[in-house]
């Protein structure tokens, strides 16, 4: 099989031929990959870390489990090509079915893994795909639990489920978490006002989630620096506000949120796909009482904010990281009922052997929406 492989952080990515595809362990499968999705977090591993504050970076190979070299990927969508002799799920899983998988597998064990909501499993370090063990940038990827597969329609298009695990389930929880807020807000005030600070990879998708799950008289604000992403966002959602915040200071960027806003006094909730400092000093200084911000970008960057302000204004701050596998399969369900939620969704698709080229373009802002990559050693996939 082929491979894009992280040999060494910061060096060029390798494309390795004649691998031997790996054999299903025990409880797990291995999955022919058909595409896999490219997240900025791929772009962070391959660097090596990520900037976090104060000239601070988060280094991979400071965290337990995560090693190089490795195969990155974890927007992973495919057919099961094998079974273990003792995989075992809650469903019938056989080969051939079509599944997406989840890829933060945690320790398995404990109340909330078993559960379902890994995410909140605090037991032992982690495992994830395409960063403690192979991924999905690859013809074939083993998943070392089957329980973590998640089977779709075909009316859910390959190269957008292959986005499902990660960006659209990030965007999901985010939006997911504050379903009660802005129901609760809109009962309070009579309004409601949410801004999605990002239109990219996630954006799109917290757009989309936002108008789909919210009260249909809820006001949706977009603000991105280009555009292209802006347009490719707000042209397929009903009654989207964009905001281009493009060569902008922060002030004149919470001026114009402010005014744009139904209340004219500011949002009531910021979903930020960002997750920058001068996204951060938006939000707060954007925020109406009793408003909430959930971060879910890590772009990094300093956040101050007085304690008295938030005491007396009321302001909630949640951060977001991934969605629980019992989110994973209500999105799927969800795409099911409404297909139309993914009905074009900008992405581009980019042959395997483009996988640098790719990460590159990311890098440089550009690409709209998410860049997904064609895998299982051919083009029919």
């Amino acid at each position: 099989m082929r491979c894009v492989r992280v040999d060494v952080p910061g060096e060029p990515l390798k494309l390795h031929y004649n691998e031997p595809i790996p054999e299903a362990p025990d409880a797990g499968a291995v999955v022919k990959v058909s595409y896999c999705g490219v997240c900025h977090t791929d772009v962070h591993f391959w660097e090596g870390g990520y900037t976090l504050s104060k000239g601070q970076t988060m280094r991979y190979l400071d965290r337990p489990g995560f090693k190089y070299p490795c195969v990155p990927g974890h927007e992973v969508c495919g057919v099961v090509f094998s079974l273990g002799k003792n995989a075992t799920n809650d469903g019938d899983l056989k080969l051939g079915d079509k599944v997406v998988a989840y890829p933060w597998f945690y320790c398995n064990s404990c109340r909330a893994c078993l559960n379902g909501y890994n995410n909140s499993c605090d037991e032992v370090p982690p495992s994830y795909l395409g960063m403690t063990q192979d991924g999905g940038f690859a013809d074939y990827v083993v998943v070392p639990y089957v329980r973590y597969l998640v089977t779709f329609p075909m009316s859910i298009p390959l190269p957008i489920a292959s986005q499902l695990p990660c960006s659209g389930l990030t965007a999901f929880n985010a939006v997911d978490e504050g379903v009660e807020f802005v129901k609760s807000t809109m009962e309070i005030k009579g309004n409601c006002c949410v801004v999605v600070f990002g239109a990219g990879g996630l954006g799109q998708w917290g757009v989309r989630f936002a108008r789909a799950l919210y009260p249909p008289e809820t006001q949706i604000i977009c603000t991105d620096v280009k555009q292209e992403s802006l347009d490719a966002v707000t042209s397929d959602v009903k009654d989207v506000v964009p905001i281009l915040t493009r060569n902008q200071t922060t002030e004149e960027s919470v001026q114009r949120v402010k005014t744009t806003s139904v209340s004219g006094k500011g949002v009531d909730l910021v979903l930020d796909f960002v997750g920058l400092s001068e996204t951060f000093i938006v939000a707060k200084n954007s925020l109406r009482m009793l408003g909430r911000y959930h971060v879910c970008g890590l772009l990094g960057g300093q956040a101050d904010f007085p304690l008295p302000d938030m005491v007396l204004h009321r302001i909630q701050m949640h951060g977001i990281k991934i969605g629980s596998f019992v989110q994973l399969k209500k999105l799927v369900k969800l795409l099911e009922k409404t297909p139309s939620l993914c009905a074009n969704l900008p992405y581009s698709v980019h042959p395997l052997v483009d996988a640098q080229s790719v990460m590159h373009q990311l890098i440089d802002g550009k690409v709209t929406g998410r860049a997904v990559l064609r895998c299982g050693e051919s083009d029919d996939c």
